[in-house]
């Protein structure tokens, strides 16, 4: 029966085929992508064979691709009613016998990619409703779950200004980005930069500039609890306010700002 499909088949020319396989190389190379750095592999469902094939055995990342086989093994594996959940135990600190317990907080993280600052905030009101003021004992963090790769090497040299490039981390809150309201000046001099993300400093030096699409680079310094995030860049003045977000380089200390405000 295969050798009959096979044999019904309509056939095309060699000229044809090659025509077909020069408009592939042209069509990918307008939509600016170099047909020797992909992989390609083109089956027609009428003709029944594949029509164009192209680095098919040369290894290479398989970049935003790997999602489908990640999340179809997830669904298996763990089956679609599975949550993540990151967890809160309170402890206790006793000093010596008989004194007066220090009251604490464990986070244990499990990489919760949906938590989010109301979440926190729910959890906050449990805590005051089980009669805890203060944390004298402290806030601790458990993430044995995962290891300190935090950029995989697979990403490349890629722009952490980024929204998506977060690193990889069991504390997530807010998908790890912090917001920005980018609004021109009134005199025609630069913007200024709001942001609702608690712990954050924001120092602006954008400047208007005549192109169509902003250009800007976010650089962030990090210190104990708090952070300063320096845009630089330009864009096109606008009369409506421009939303901006960048991926956090430390996503505990993010988590542990949001969870403390």
């Amino acid at each position: 029966p295969g050798r009959a499909r096979a044999a019904d088949a309509p056939r095309i020319s060699k000229a044809a085929q090659w025509a077909f396989e020069a408009w592939v190389d042209q069509a990918l190379k307008q939509a600016g992508l170099d047909p020797d750095r992909l992989a390609l592999l083109l089956y027609s469902s009428r003709e029944k064979r594949y029509v164009y094939q192209r680095n098919i055995h040369t290894p290479m990342i398989a970049a935003s691709n790997t999602k489908l086989a990640t999340t179809y093994a997830a669904l298996r594996v763990l089956t679609p009613e599975y949550r993540w959940r990151t967890r809160f135990f309170r402890v206790e600190e006793h000093d010596a016998a008989g004194g007066v317990p220090r009251q604490g907080l464990l986070v244990e993280g499990a990489g919760d990619p949906s938590l989010t600052a109301a979440d926190l905030q729910r959890v906050a009101w449990v805590l005051r409703s089980h009669g805890m003021g203060r944390l004298e004992a402290g806030i601790w963090f458990d993430g044995r779950r995962f290891d300190e790769e935090k950029f995989p090497a697979s990403w490349g040299d890629v722009s952490r200004a980024q929204a998506w490039y977060a690193p990889v981390s069991p504390f997530i809150v807010e998908r790890n980005q912090v917001q920005f309201l980018i609004a021109s000046r009134t005199d025609g001099q630069g913007f200024d930069v709001f942001t609702a993300t608690p712990g954050i400093r924001v120092i602006s030096a954008l400047q208007t500039g005549q192109q169509e699409q902003p250009s800007i680079r976010v650089e962030q310094q990090w210190s104990g609890d708090s952070a300063t995030f320096v845009l630089q860049g330009s864009l096109p003045r606008s009369a409506e306010p421009v939303t901006f977000a960048t991926a956090v380089e430390r996503p505990r200390v993010h988590f542990y700002q949001q969870l403390k405000a």
